[in-house]
């Protein structure tokens, strides 16, 4: 169906020694195009959600606002650390981490992780049989 299909991220597993491997694999560069494009989106609405966050604290906001931007940034915050935590210890061994990429699901959560995962190809090569 599509023709010249050479960049996408697709996770599969492997056996290979009795062991579970996760490899990525490049496919179709309209898809990668895309999903550059949802990660770049998605960073730009975390850092706008941060920066209002950050500024409540610097400038509070009238009434109640403030007491919810902080509960929010807490919020925030602390799935952000729990997503880092469940990322990090079950996908130590299978992806090669970088000291960015810690501080990247702590500033955007899962849109971090989608970035982590597709620079996996650019990381190491291909693994073949």
């Amino acid at each position: 169906m599509a023709t010249g299909c050479s960049r996408t991220m697709a996770i599969t597993t492997r056996k290979s020694d009795g062991a579970t491997l996760l490899t990525f694999v490049s496919r179709c560069s309209r898809r990668g195009l895309l999903m550059t494009t949802t990660i770049w989106l998605g960073r730009g609405l975390f850092a706008i959600v941060w920066g209002a966050m950050i500024a409540n604290l610097v400038w509070p906001f009238p009434g109640k606002g403030f007491a919810l931007f902080l509960i929010l940034l807490f919020l925030l915050l602390g799935l952000h650390l729990v997503q880092l935590l469940m990322f990090a210890t079950v996908y130590r061994e299978h992806i090669q981490w970088r000291r960015g990429d810690y501080w990247q699901i702590v500033a955007f959560g899962v849109v971090g992780w989608m970035a982590i995962v597709q620079a996996q190809a650019k990381r190491q090569p291909p693994q073949t049989d």
